[in-house]
């Protein structure tokens, strides 16, 4: 065999070697694309099917508001885990089934007074309601813009009667372009002091926004929602309803309310009439 052969024959085979690779390549990414996370391990989320599979981390509080003598903590709202219960949870480092209640005389033996969730789900996520409806001990949310997206389309009672609930972060970055639901979001938060980031919310598409800071106890201010777009809102009933820390509301009487029949708003320690003028007049 000639020089020239024998380059050649090298050269086939280092091309074969190279194709032989890529084809390896290509199963395993397929197999960690069916396979999102390793039940060994929290931390092998798999970046290459962020396309398809997102995760919030949730922290509940297990002591405070007499969550310490409970021998169980609901995790999830139970409307949401009717509905959704085929999907995942990382607890204790392991993968589960989403599960509505944690026993903790089951999973807790240590003294912590804080539990970790990491929640799974595919991105066709649309329907965000009673998620955490009466959740006690929920705390915290991180990265909560990776589940309200542009597919959600309401978030009613989402957060309602979660009293352990002070903050949320980074409510600014969520995708609410194709809410239509927003009512009763908060209601009963009687511990929530602040929203400040949701004034840059879309709402150009919410029919509903009845109640959504009802018996919000300890808010004191509201960011500017004077530039949300109520053009499509039919009602707007009690939205303010038992918010007796609240000091003042942002002027709203440039809401365009031409779609509303219920515009009665109830504000303050006592019962009022908000009058707003369509269109601002």
């Amino acid at each position: 065999m000639g020089i020239k052969e024998r380059r050649k024959s090298k050269n086939e085979v280092k091309s074969n070697s190279n194709e032989n690779e890529e084809i390896q390549e290509e199963i395993q990414r397929e197999k960690r694309r069916l396979k999102i996370f390793n039940n060994n391990s929290e931390d092998t989320y798999d970046k290459e099917s962020e396309n398809e599979y997102n995760e919030i981390t949730i922290i509940y509080d297990l002591k405070k508001n007499g969550l310490e003598n409970e021998d169980k903590i609901r995790l999830f709202g139970s409307k949401f885990y009717k509905r959704y219960r085929n999907n995942e949870i990382i607890i204790d480092n392991k993968k589960t089934k989403l599960i509505e209640y944690y026993q903790k005389s089951e999973l807790y033996k240590n003294d912590q007074s804080n539990l970790r969730v990491k929640f799974i789900f595919n991105k066709d996520l649309t329907d965000l309601s009673y998620m955490f409806a009466d959740c006690s001990g929920l705390y915290n949310i991180s990265n909560l813009k990776n589940i309200i997206t542009k597919n959600i389309t309401s978030i009613s009672n989402m957060f309602k009667n979660c009293i352990s609930l002070i903050t949320l972060p980074s409510l600014s970055y969520c995708n609410t372009e194709n809410i239509t639901n927003m009512s009763s979001l908060f209601r009963g938060c009687i511990n929530l002091e602040n929203v400040s980031e949701i004034f840059k919310w879309k709402t150009n598409n919410v029919i509903n926004m009845s109640s959504i800071f009802y018996n919000c106890q300890k808010l004191k201010n509201l960011p500017d929602i004077s530039r949300w777009d109520t053009s499509k809102v039919k009602t707007l009933s009690a939205m303010f309803y038992g918010c007796s820390s609240l000091e003042k509301l942002p002027d709203i009487s440039c809401w365009n309310i031409t779609n509303a029949t219920n515009i009665c708003f109830m504000n303050v320690n006592h019962y009022i009439n908000f009058q707003i003028y369509l269109n601002g007049i």
